[in-house]
This record gives C-alpha cells, sequence and structure tokens, in this order.
C-alpha cells in the first residue's frame, strides 16, 4: 500500500508541476498575444467608428464632392480671379431694365488692390422714380457678385431722380 500512495503522490505533484510549468509557459504567453490582440481590435474598431461618423457627418463622398465644388463655383461667382469688368457691367445694365431705371454712364476707374483681393471703382450714372431706384439698389445688393455702393449722390431733375453712385467691384488677387 505504500507504493501505490507513494506512486499516487508522485503522479499527483507531476501532475501539480506539470500545471504550474503550462500556467508559466506557454499559457501566459498566449495570454499576452490574447491581450494584445485585444487593444489592437479595440483600437480598429475606435478608428472605423471614426469613419463612420465622418461618412455620417458627410454622407456619400460623391454627394460631398459635389457640394464642394457648388460652394467653390459659387465663392468664384462672388469674387472671381479676374475683374470680369464687362460681365458685370452687362448684369448692371440687366438689372436697371429690369427695375425700370435709365442707365446713363458707367465709367470705371484705376484699379487698386487691397487685403488680398483687388478692387475697381466704377461711376455709375442711373435715372429714375424713386421706387424703381430702390429696387435697384437692393437688387444691386442681391447681385451674385461682391460689390459695394460707397458714394450715393441724389438729384432731382424734372420729377425724375438721378442718381451718381461709387460702386467697387472685387476680384482675387493673383498673389
Amino acid at each position: 500500500m505504500g507504493r501505490k500512495k507513494l506512486y499516487l503522490l508522485s503522479a499527483a505533484g507531476l501532475l501539480l508541476l506539470s500545471g504550474i510549468i503550462f500556467w508559466q509557459g506557454p499559457y501566459q504567453a498566449q495570454r499576452q498575444v490574447i491581450e494584445g490582440r485585444q487593444a489592437v481590435l479595440q483600437q480598429q474598431k475606435e478608428q472605423v467608428l471614426s469613419v463612420e461618423n465622418f461618412l455620417n457627418a458627410h454622407g456619400e463622398a460623391a454627394a460631398y464632392e459635389a457640394e464642394i465644388a457648388r460652394r467653390s463655383a459659387k465663392q468664384h461667382q462672388q469674387l472671381p480671379y479676374q475683374l470680369e469688368t464687362g460681365k458685370f457691367l452687362a448684369e448692371l445694365q440687366q438689372l436697371a431694365v429690369d427695375k425700370g431705371i435709365v442707365l446713363h454712364a458707367a465709367a470705371p476707374g484705376a484699379v487698386a488692390g487691397k487685403a488680398g483681393c483687388r478692387q475697381l471703382p466704377l461711376r455709375v450714372t442711373i435715372a429714375g422714380d424713386y421706387f424703381s431706384l430702390l429696387d435697384f439698389l437692393q437688387g444691386l445688393e442681391e447681385m451674385e457678385r461682391f460689390s459695394s455702393v460707397d458714394e450715393l449722390e441724389l438729384h432731382s431733375e424734372e420729377g425724375r431722380l438721378s442718381c451718381q453712385l461709387l460702386i467697387h467691384i472685387y476680384g482675387r488677387s493673383s498673389t
């Protein structure tokens, strides 16, 4: 009976020793690898979530690019690289016709640079009744092109109003 007991105790000790060796060797090493991979997985999940949030905020890439192109085109209309004086004067003439105003004269001045853009002064003389002039000025304000009315002189001639304006139109500076 003593041998069986010794054999049984030896087997139990050997089993315990092999368990400890397994715990210290392959199991702990494998556990560290698993924890490292879980950390990488968590980081990748956060990156995917960040990309999904961006896509939710900006929609489809094609729609986002189309919106950027639309805004860029509008910005170019508002502040073109060229002053496009002729185009502005044509729009001004059409506005005058639409509002029942007579455009008598439009004389451009010298181009000046200012804060990253160029400005061109235009002396414009128009005539019409009070409400037509008011509509014209509101229409000028609503035009796509950035412009400013810096001077306004109003005269009454034979029941009609004559108005001389100093309008500045702007374009981007090439530098």
